[in-house]
């Protein structure tokens, strides 16, 4: 729609700029939203330039049309508003008021309110305010008449007016309220009420601003008095009708303005109605779903009526406390920002009280402190919280009675409670408040919550305010670590005080935090006295005494990493409060403790934390300690105070079992006996016997004391015993022993667990006087009486250590013990009982370490011993499942806390342990054999865990004898042969990590023979050999695999010495019969090996090995080691090869397992595999690939089917070809197999397999299948059989990287699909000409023959590699260009459009040739390329693409001369190739323009630099094409042509920002470019703009919209003075029409463009 009268008013420039505004206005309405935000953008950007056209036309058009769209009204509307505040200081002052007068129009056009459209107009009236605030006031208050009720709008705007222009608006407040007052009771609509509301609201809020800053405003005389009476009267008809509103948002905004005109009434007058005004606005809180407002204007009351000192607010404080503190109750939801605000206005409304109430606010706070009510008590937390940041000088004189108050509550249960007590301790240190008296029962508070240990998840509530225990000891933890750092004044709070807190059972969870506290302010302290910090212990009691202290602190540290890693911090306050222990400790520990708190930090940071060795480290520790300080009551007392905190690790096993070694060891410290004896008795008093951890710590300590009381101590144990007999006594007893106790039998465990460790801790001397009696009688008598498990379990640990302690390393002397037979005996009999149950326990691994240990002691065992005792242990252990557990019946007990994996683990480990013992024991070959020989079983087992249990147990008897093998004693290996018979199987087991082990044994006992036959070190050839295999094992590809057991071969052929030979071959045929395939396999590959190399000092072993193989073959289950021990034996020669491979020929399609292992084994004899690829080749050479037979499915059509007979030459190849043997034979067959295999596959594309024919004599059509590798059937085709021959024919002549090459490209794929057949064939032949260059010439030879072949398929194929070859560089390629430059010339008339194709790819982009050539050749080549650009049989512009890309390759090869006559036809014919629908094709013509370049300096410049300017548009265009490669194409370009247009600040633009892989900010690069096109070619500008002007009209969208910018740049950068040589009227014109384009973006472009045309 165009204005069609009144054009006059419009503030016209003449120009075509006026039509660009009106178009743009019409245009505005758009269906899309962004296409209309767009247009009023542009809008804007014009109205920048040209502010009065734009509003004069916005003005004008709405006064024409009066029935515009109401939309499309609001949207003008929004252009004029943001132009109006943009360029306010610009508007004409007439054209100012026909705006105003126009927007009151709009405004109150209907008495209904339009949000959209009046609010845009109201924008208006307020932006022109601004400045012409008397103007816009002038017509507001001609619509703001007494008496009559005015527009919703026009209160607004005026309100809005005196938020924006205070100065302006306020000298006509005092006239408009005298007009608004009278209107209030005639009000009676909600939402009038509400924008009346909302004014006085910013009425009062303009004045306030206005008095603020009055000596800058304009009437310096404004008092508030002024407007007091009209501002009381309004606010009496607000509180007393509107108050109540019915809606909730008129009672938010009524309270609102309440409140902020209250400082503005007569004190006396709000004195008078405050008794009405707060239970009135106290009110609307059981009415207001959302209280922010009123509590805002409620604060505002508060805040007045304090500032007046009002009397009456007295009378209504409680009123106004009760109402305001349920809001505070809860915690803030910070997902809502309204409720956060109206919290904190809530607690600010409590802060402005104070000065005025602060005893009634504090009585009233603490009264809802004692309440038990956790919300309440929530509420009056947070206000302490709030009032003592804000108001803690009005605070301060309560902080007693608070302080007071906040200690009853320290034992709520509450996590919220104990939460914001927290935080109101921080408030309180924060402000010095905790130095008075009770302040430290804040601190105990804090101290407390870090000790808390968090709750189980399942019991979390879904409350979402829950605060988590976890949660609340990490704040603790930080607020402690806070008030230490940074509040100075804490110091005296905390030091020493907060060593009490060490103490208590209940706070262990928190030693952590408070040592990292103590130790801060022990090193401030240190820093301050030295050396000499003190504290004096006898003034508090509470203190606990340095050693009390010590001990605490020492046991701890045994679980570093608990507690939030508490180690660190117990050590760091250790080393500061050195002097306060012991002065003399301060160097000791400023050596090891920084050691320590290291092995801590790395320990952690690794993850990798060894507790036995941490443990170590403290006993260490304490050692050292106790002997620096070197004093008996010193050390007594230290041990005292460790007795006496036994009870507080009840709970905690593990600290009381780091307190029992530390006990132990100061026992053996302290020479005291009665000391001594009296710590026993604590000892056995405190320990749960139940627990076999404190049972273990218990024990230590007592064998520790042995060390130097022993004979005190087995008194002590013998006291005990009789004490508990005594207890059990009696007819009770009786009851007892028959049922069982649990206790009674527990203390046995742990009195037969001590005589264990006092064996080890003895004095050698006196403990040979004391093993058998009463050490050993002890310990038979209670584990007899007992059938409890804990007890036998302390009894197997006993009897190991017992026989560690007689082992003569640990004697020094040779000890023959009696019982050693009676208890190896023993431990069998445990073992064989645990083999008849599921494991349960670790009876098992403690029963083999118990006869580990006791083999090791003399005398040794004979060989029945021996075997006995293995066959029980394997027993017992091997055949234990490894993922799983059954349950025990209810008669057998189990550990608590059963881990089966973890004792499954170390039950296998005991087991080892036992073996290395026995072979050590008697380190000999024949004993390692018999250990071997009796775990053979399980070495063959089915099970993968039994097989991978005892190779690991073989491989550490051979690393054990390895070890311990004395160099350059000579020993004989007698049964070497046979060790290395039994282990090859396993080399090749199917488990991995048996395969490993197993070449880990042969190696180890292979370098165990070396080193016992040598006096060196040294590893021979062979052993390095075998070395190197370790990595190939690791492949589960059979060839590897099969690799690995032919070395295997070789190494035992060459180790093994004549003697051992046969005892070698004879083992491995027992292999044969193996239960997995793979291994037998294995041992019989290593067998064969063994017999190639070996075999003729076999000659009177023969018939025996004959003979056993015979029978071994009855047993083998495995095809695989069938075959290879049928070659063994069977000879290797054929006579009838031609009827040989004639049956084989006719054999079943695809062939069976059984043909193709024939064709392998005829295939690994060279000479026999010569004539077979003779026949073979002679068989497809004949072209009789094909044969035609009618469709079965459809009998009237025909398909193409491939012959028997070539079909299985082509099968028979493949087999051929996997045979290594056959790598000579094709290697000097390369060029004829190559050739006719790659036509065969080419042939084979969408051919069938031959025909069968059906028992009623029909021919059907045959899907052959073939299973695959994971056992599926596999469709075959006569092409895949010829691609798979193909294949394998590239890796028999070791073409691996042609091979390599084209499956990585996925090219093996594209052979079977006839569309990117000829890339398949492409792509060989380059990967051909870089790995096998020489074969070449002969290909050429052979394929020459078949570009004429009647096969389309046989023409594509060889015309695909004739081409390729031409484009590569190869060594031998000279003599090849000619002949193949011809083949392809020859080919252009070819009826194939594929073959045309490649013939044209062939001569484009032929590489680089010598320069006679190139001459030679170039015209001719040129001249097929161009007339490659007009083959009129190419729809899909192919030929044309590659005729480009063939044209820019030959001109980089050929003279300016030589393109000089055609330089222009080139341009001219690759113009229209610019617009081409293919983005390849458009691509491709833009490269080659910038090819033209090189030949465009020289004489050609001129004509060629006519071109550039006739495309240069179109290049700038494509620049920001819609496809990636064509902008690529277009930077280079114009880039190359740069140079040519002798400008230079264009070519720098060029060169600098197009570059090939960045981003170009396109709209900015236009715009910068055409102000330097504009700058330097002013005379091109006209044509530059005529071009883009046809491209408006393009189909692209993208090039509408590149075109359309272009021109706005292009136009909008010339200077005014120029404008008169673009017809503007057209460029206009088009511009205009663009603005109705279907395409959304077309019209945001061209929108974009007329933008910048505003000087137009």
């Amino acid at each position: 729609m165009l204005p069609s009268s009144a054009e006059d008013k419009v503030r016209t420039t003449g120009g075509q700029v006026d039509s660009i505004v009106l178009a743009l206005i019409d245009a505005a309405f758009d269906k899309q939203a962004h296409v209309s935000q767009a247009m009023c953008t542009s809008l804007y950007t014009i109205g920048n330039h040209q502010p009065d056209l734009v509003l004069s036309s916005c003005l004008s058009y709405l006064q024409q049309h009066t029935k515009l769209p109401l939309n499309h009204r609001v949207i003008t509307l929004n252009v004029m508003e943001r132009v109006c505040r943009d360029s306010l200081h610009r508007v004409n002052e007439d054209l100012a008021s026909d705006i105003i007068r126009q927007a009151v129009k709009e405004m109150v056009n209907t008495k209904e309110v339009v949000p959209e459209w009046q609010a845009a107009a109201s924008g208006i009236l307020v932006s022109l305010g601004c400045r012409f605030h008397n103007k816009v006031m002038d017509m507001l208050l001609v619509e703001f008449q007494p008496a009559i009720l005015p527009h919703f709008f026009v209160v607004q705007t005026m309100a809005n007016l005196a938020t924006s222009n205070a100065f302006g608006i306020v000298p006509f407040l005092k006239a408009i309220l005298g007009i608004m007052l009278p209107m209030l009771g005639m009000i009676k609509h909600e939402n009038m009420k509400w924008v009346f509301s909302y004014a006085l609201a910013r009425f009062s809020e303009a004045i306030l601003e206005y008095l603020a800053n009055l000596e800058k405003a304009p009437d310096k005389s404004v008092r508030k008095e002024v407007f007091a009476s009209e501002i009381g009267n309004a606010y009496d008809v607000l509180f007393s009708v509107w108050l109540h509103a019915r809606e909730l948002k008129v009672r938010s905004e009524v309270v609102s303005a309440l409140g902020h005109m209250t400082p503005l009434l007569d004190p006396e007058k709000l004195e008078e109605q405050l008794p009405k005004i707060l239970p009135g606005m106290l009110g609307l809180y059981r009415r207001h779903q959302e209280s922010l407002s009123v509590t805002q204007g409620l604060c505002m009351v508060l805040d007045t009526a304090v500032k007046n000192g009002s009397v009456l607010l007295e009378q209504q404080l409680d009123n106004v406390l009760n109402v305001l503190f349920p809001q505070v109750c809860s915690l803030p939801d910070y997902s809502q920002p309204s409720g956060v605000k109206n919290h904190n206005e809530v607690l600010r409304c409590f802060a402005v009280l104070m000065p005025a109430y602060s005893e009634r606010i504090v009585s009233f706070l603490l009264q809802r402190v004692d309440n038990n009510n956790e919300r309440v008590r929530i509420g009056a937390l947070s206000i302490l919280k709030h009032l003592i940041n804000s108001c803690d000088i009005l605070l301060s004189e309560y902080m007693a009675g608070v302080i007071g108050s906040l200690k009853l509550i320290l034992n709520d249960p509450s996590n919220k409670v104990k939460k914001l007590l927290t935080q109101v301790v921080v408030a309180m240190a924060h402000h010095g408040f905790l130095e008075l008296p009770g302040g430290q029962s804040m601190i105990e508070f804090i101290v407390r919550q870090c000790s808390f240990v968090e709750e189980s998840k399942d019991k979390r509530p879904p409350d979402p305010e829950y605060v988590s225990r976890e949660a609340l000891r990490t704040m603790c933890d930080n607020v402690m670590n806070l008030l230490t750092t940074t509040v100075d004044q804490m110091e005296k709070v905390m030091w020493p005080s907060l060593m009490e807190y060490l103490m208590p059972e209940e706070m262990t969870g928190a030693v952590g935090t408070v040592c990292r506290s103590l130790a801060q302010l022990a090193a401030k302290k240190r820093e301050e006295q030295g050396t000499d910090l003190e504290i004096k212990f006898d003034k508090d009691s509470n203190l606990p005494r340095p050693p009390v202290l010590l001990a605490r602190l020492t046991v701890l540290l045994g679980r570093p990493f608990v507690d939030r890693s508490r180690g660190c911090q117990i050590l760091s306050f250790l080393k500061q409060i050195a002097p306060v222990m012991e002065k003399s400790l301060m160097a000791l520990w400023d050596s090891k403790i920084p050691s320590l708190i290291k092995h801590l930090e790395v320990s952690e940071e690794s993850e990798c934390f060894n507790q036995e060795e941490w443990e170590d480290k403290i006993v260490d520790f304490v050692t050292e300690t106790v002997q620096e300080v070197d004093r008996e009551e010193w050390t007594v007392s230290f041990g005292k105070a460790l007795a006496s905190q036994l009870s507080l690790y009840d709970k905690s096993p593990d600290d009381k079992y780091v307190l029992l070694k530390v006990l132990g060891v100061v026992l053996k410290k302290v020479g005291n006996k009665q000391f001594t004896s009296q710590t026993l008795d604590i000892l056995f008093e405190n320990i749960q016997n139940t627990n076999p951890l404190e049972r273990e710590g218990c024990a230590l300590a007592v064998g520790y004391c042995a060390a130097t009381h022993l004979d005190a101590v087995l008194v002590k144990l013998e006291q005990v015993a009789k004490d508990d007999q005594k207890k059990n006594a009696g007819i009770l007893g009786f009851i007892k022993d028959f049922k069982g106790d649990s206790v009674h039998d527990k203390l046995k465990a742990t009195i037969i667990l001590c005589y264990g460790h006092i064996a080890m801790n003895a004095p050698a001397a006196i403990l040979m006087t004391r093993i058998e009696t009463p050490i050993l009688r002890s310990v038979a008598h209670f584990s007899h009486s007992s059938k409890d498990l804990g007890v036998k379990q302390s009894m197997l640990q006993t009897v190991r250590l017992i026989a560690e302690a007689l082992h003569p390393s640990h004697l020094n002397q040779n000890y023959i013990f009696h019982s050693r037979k009676d208890l190896l005996n023993q431990m069998q009999s445990i073992l064989k009982t645990e083999s008849s149950y599921p494991m349960t326990s670790s009876v098992r691994s403690l029963a083999l370490l118990a006869a580990g240990s006791l083999v090791m002691l003399d005398p040794g065992l004979t060989k029945e011993e021996k075997s006995t005792l293995i066959l029980t242990a394997v027993g017992s252990v091997y055949t234990i499942p490894p993922d799983h557990a059954l349950t025990r019946s209810p008669a057998e007990p189990q550990e608590e806390q059963f881990d089966y994996e973890k004792t499954l683990s170390i039950t296998l480990t005991s087991l080892n342990s036992l073996l290395r013992q026995i072979l050590l024991k008697e380190m000999t070959p024949e004993n390692l054999e018999l250990i071997i020989m009796t775990l053979l079983r399980w070495l063959n087992s089915k099970h993968d865990y039994e097989r991978e249990c005892c190779i690991d147990s073989i491989l550490g008897l051979l690393k054990a004898y390895l070890e311990n093998l004395k160099i350059g004693n000579f020993t004989l290996f007698t049964t070497l042969g046979s060790i290395l018979g039994i282990l090859v199987p396993r080399c090749t087991d199917p488990v991995l990590k048996i395969r490993k082990t197993a070449l880990e044994c042969v190696y180890t006992q292979l370098l165990l023979v070396s080193r016992s036959q040598s006096r060196t070190l040294d590893e021979n050839e062979a052993l390095i050999q075998l070395e190197n295999l370790k990595s190939h094992v690791l492949n589960n590809d059979p060839s590897s695999l099969f690799n690995v057991t032919n070395e295997l071969a070789k190494v035992f052929a060459a180790k093994l010495p004549p003697d051992q030979l046969s005892l070698c071959l004879y083992s491995l045929l027992n292999g044969l019969c193996d239960p997995l395939s793979q291994s037998s396999s294995g041992a019989c590959v290593v067998l064969n090996g063994i017999i190639k190399l070996r075999g003729g000092e076999l000659r009177q072993e023969v018939p025996e090995l004959l003979e056993a193989l015979r029978r071994k073959l009855e047993c083998i289950g495995c095809l695989q080691t069938r075959t290879g021990t049928l070659r063994v034996v069977r000879s290797l020669g054929s006579h009838h090869l031609t009827a040989v491979v004639s049956t084989l020929m006719t054999a079943h399609l695809p062939f069976d397992d059984h043909v193709i292992d024939s064709w392998k084994v005829l295939g690994q004899d060279s000479v026999i595999g010569r004539n077979i690829l003779e026949i073979l080749l002679d068989i497809l050479s004949d072209n009789n690939l094909l044969e035609t037979h009618p469709d079965p499915k459809h009998r009237k059509q025909v398909i193409q089917v491939a012959t028997s007979r070539s079909l299985a030459a082509v099968c028979a190849l493949r087999e051929l070809f996997r045979v290594a043997e056959m790598e000579h034979c094709a290697m000097e067959e390369f060029s004829s197999l190559f050739c006719n295999l790659i036509l065969a596959m080419g042939t084979y594309i969408g051919v069938y397999f031959p025909l069968e024919t059906s028992p009623e004599g029909k021919k059907e059509s045959h899907a052959s299948f073939r299973r695959g590798s994971d056992g599926h059937l596999q469709k075959l085709s006569p092409l895949r059989c010829a691609v798979e021959a193909f294949k394998t024919f590239l890796l028999c002549v070791k073409q691996d990287h042609v091979l390599l090459d084209m499956t990585e490209g996925g090219y093996w794929a594209a052979m079977e699909d006839e569309v990117k057949y000829s890339d398949a064939i492409a792509a060989l032949a380059r990967t051909l000409c870089v790995h096998a260059p020489s074969q070449i010439p002969n290909i050429v030879a052979n394929l020459n023959q078949y570009l004429n072949s009647n096969h389309e398929s046989q023409r594509v194929t060889t015309i695909a590699l004739f081409a390729e070859f031409l484009m590569q560089n190869y060594p031998g390629d000279d003599p090849l260009t000619e002949p193949l430059i011809n083949s392809c010339l020859g080919s252009l008339v070819d009826s194939s459009h594929l073959v045309r194709k490649l013939c044209i790819r062939g001569l484009g982009r032929m590489k680089n040739r010598d320069k006679d050539q190139t001459h030679r050749y170039s015209t001719t080549i040129l001249s097929a390329m161009m007339a490659g650009m007009d083959d009129k049989d190419d729809p899909d512009s192919d030929i044309t693409l590659e005729a480009l890309l063939g044209l820019s390759n030959m001109l980089s090869q050929v003279g300016e001369e030589e393109v000089r006559g055609i330089l222009v036809n080139i341009a001219l014919r690759i113009r229209p190739m610019f617009d081409k629908p293919q983005s390849p094709v458009r691509a491709a013509a833009f490269k080659l323009f910038g090819k033209l370049a090189q030949f465009g300096s020289g004489p050609s410049r001129e004509p060629f630099l006519e071109q550039i300017h006739n495309n240069f548009v179109t290049l700038l265009l494509h620049l920001n094409d819609d496809c990636t490669e064509v902008i690529k194409a277009c930077k280079n370009t114009l880039k190359e042509l740069g140079p040519i247009l002798m400008c230079e600040a264009i070519n720098e633009m060029f060169q600098n920002h197009l570059l090939e892989d960045a981003n170009l900010h396109y709209g900015e690069f236009i715009n910068d470019l055409s102000k330097t096109v504009v700058a330097n070619f002013p005379n091109k500008v006209s044509f530059y703009a005529t071009t883009s002007v046809s491209y408006l009209k393009s189909s692209r969208p993208v090039i509408q919209c590149n075109a359309a910018l272009l021109l706005g740049f292009l136009l909008g950068n010339i200077p005014v003075e120029k404008q008169g040589t673009i017809s503007k009227d057209r460029v206009c014109g088009a511009l205009i029409l663009l603005l109705k384009d279907p395409t959304p973006e077309v019209r945001i472009r061209a929108s974009q463009a007329l933008s910048l045309l505003h000087s137009y």
